[in-house]
């Protein structure tokens, strides 16, 4: 037994772990999922599959009580999330259905776990409730769109550590996260993960907190009031991607605090911290927007393919949200409507009258109804 130089803790078990060798020392015991096996030694910190830790009948105890209550913890905020999902207004995409079986299968099954995991005592049972409530929600997605576009439905809960508030967990190809935000500085990248479930097929959005600063402030700042579009990295959802916001796009009069960059009587931000700040005010929001046919996992990600000297990319709150089978030029021009853009293309009243300024009422939008609250 070769014990570990480190020690290695889980949940309420804090222990040493041990190489188990064996043929002179060349081969160890490692653990592959369900199944052992002879593997050559790797004596460095990273091989924790091949150290072993020896546990007493009160030591597995805790352990496993400390098991339970960190899936309890996730299974509490998934409940906590799938229940604003019912409550986010909806109708089912078939007419004929009824709204109301298709609500009381899910809502029956987030009261049965909400009382059932009182009495859980076993990691397995929380995770086997976690999955029932997974397989369920999905179900529920497949039968209901939204019926208000302003308030999709939110699945940032499918993603993993969207906000970074568990460090670079969870994530492929990280950059450096402090302040719960990640950047890159002077390099390509492409920081990626994709939802472990396929979701059913329909339109999704992504919305990230995210800006670019292709060179020094003060270039970035001559190229972006001079009309230029210096931006290259990007935000995507599937196959569909959009660049983000210009740092100058979202600069202010007064400085939100932490180190910053002026520029004529604007100010942006110089570092992470800063950058914290002008997330947390809201600002530097993307977007970007694909509809699948069929059932599909979903990989959200931001890349920068080449850079440039003084090249900042910062990012943070990835929020994945699903509107059900609509058509995402139909999504984006009632957006469009509501915000009094003309992006939305042509509009006309009900007596065939072109409307260049829409209010309240009913509109034909692209040959569709759009009803304007």
């Amino acid at each position: 037994l070769l014990p570990a130089r480190q020690t290695t803790s889980m949940e309420q078990y804090t222990g040493t772990g041990y190489w188990i060798t064996c043929n002179k020392g060349a081969n160890t015991l490692q653990a592959n999922d369900a199944t052992i096996s002879s593997k050559a030694l790797d004596f460095s910190n990273a091989a924790t599959s091949q150290r072993w830790l020896f546990l007493t009948e009160t030591e597995m105890q805790a352990y496993r009580s400390g098991a339970v209550k960190a899936v309890m913890a996730n299974l509490e905020t998934i409940l906590a999330n799938v229940q604003k999902m019912v409550d986010t207004p909806h109708t089912t995409k078939d007419a004929d259905a009824s709204l109301e079986a298709t609500d009381k299968a899910l809502t029956d099954l987030i009261s049965t776990l909400t009382t059932a995991k009182e009495g859980y005592t076993s990691p397995e049972e929380v995770v086997t409730a976690l999955d029932e409530l997974e397989t369920a929600a999905l179900a529920f997605l497949a039968e209901v769109k939204v019926t208000d576009l302003g308030q999709p439905f939110d699945l940032s809960w499918l993603l993993v550590n969207p906000d970074f508030s568990d460090g670079p967990n969870g994530w492929n190809n990280p950059g450096t996260v402090n302040y719960s935000c990640c950047e890159f500085y002077e390099t390509t990248f492409d920081m990626n993960q994709t939802t472990t479930v396929k979701v059913p097929a329909g339109a999704y959005e992504l919305r990230v907190q995210a800006y670019q600063r292709p060179g020094s402030a003060a270039d970035t700042y001559t190229a972006y009031t001079g009309g230029s579009n210096a931006i290259k990295t990007i935000i995507y959802l599937k196959s569909k991607s959009q660049k983000v916001k210009d740092i100058w796009a979202d600069a202010q009069e007064k400085s939100l605090g932490g180190s910053t960059s002026k520029q004529g009587t604007l100010y942006a931000p110089n570092n992470m911290l800063a950058a914290s700040k002008w997330f947390d005010a809201g600002l530097y929001e993307n977007s970007v927007m694909v509809k699948t046919t069929t059932a599909a996992t979903m990989k959200v990600g931001i890349r920068l393919a080449s850079s440039v000297s003084k090249d900042w990319s910062i990012f943070d709150n990835f929020r994945l949200y699903y509107y059900g089978d609509y058509e995402i030029d139909y999504i984006t021009g009632v957006e469009a409507l509501k915000n009094g853009s003309t992006e939305a293309g042509r509009v006309y009243d009900l007596s065939g009258r072109r409307i260049s300024k829409p209010t309240k009422g009913l509109y034909i939008v692209n040959g569709k109804k759009i009803f304007i609250r």
